[in-house]
């Protein structure tokens, strides 16, 4: 019997491919991963127990590539996220990626009761703040990227709202 291979499955002399999370298609590690035969005698494979809840949900898996993999995006609270864009031309690519994000929220619908068919559509605000355009410092691009995002809330549903260095903001809190 040959010696195993990470990333590869040995059965006797035929090598298959090491299987992957039916739902999210990541790496389906033993022993961690959960292994589910049905009746119909085919396979299902889950990485996580998030993955095979959501599946027995319905729910789709959709990865979504709203920022490049040099980017950094950061959960603040629970409801709030920063992303750091690195190395943007101007104002208009990071005004661009925030429109993108407004419009794939726009898309998502959450089903709250199958039986009335209710749903509720998934909204989102953005604020724009760019270092060294909008702040001096790099500890106030948090703040002014803050600001932004409360004055894109006060506009109103889906909107964004780009800081302004030397503009007049009303600071609620």
């Amino acid at each position: 019997m040959k010696l195993g291979v990470w990333g590869k499955v040995h059965i006797g002399e035929e090598v298959s491919k090491m299987p992957v999370c039916t739902f999210c298609k990541n790496a389906y590690e033993f022993p961690k991963g959960t292994t589910v035969v049905q009746k119909d005698s085919s396979v299902r494979y889950f990485c996580a127990s998030k993955c095979r809840k959501n599946m027995e949900m319905g729910r789709l898996n959709k990865k979504v590539k709203w920022v490049r993999k040099s980017d950094i995006v950061a959960r603040v609270e629970s409801d709030e996220f920063l992303i750091i864009l690195h190395n943007i031309i101007n104002e208009n690519n990071a005004i661009m990626i925030a429109d993108k994000i407004i419009n794939n929220f726009k898309n998502v619908k959450v089903i709250v009761n199958e039986a009335t068919n209710q749903t509720l559509m998934k909204t989102v605000c953005t604020g724009i703040s760019m270092y060294p355009d909008d702040v001096d410092r790099i500890e106030e691009i948090f703040r002014s990227s803050d600001i932004a995002l409360y004055e894109a809330k006060n506009k109103g549903r889906s909107q964004f709202f780009k800081f302004k260095k030397d503009a007049e903001t009303l600071e609620l809190f």
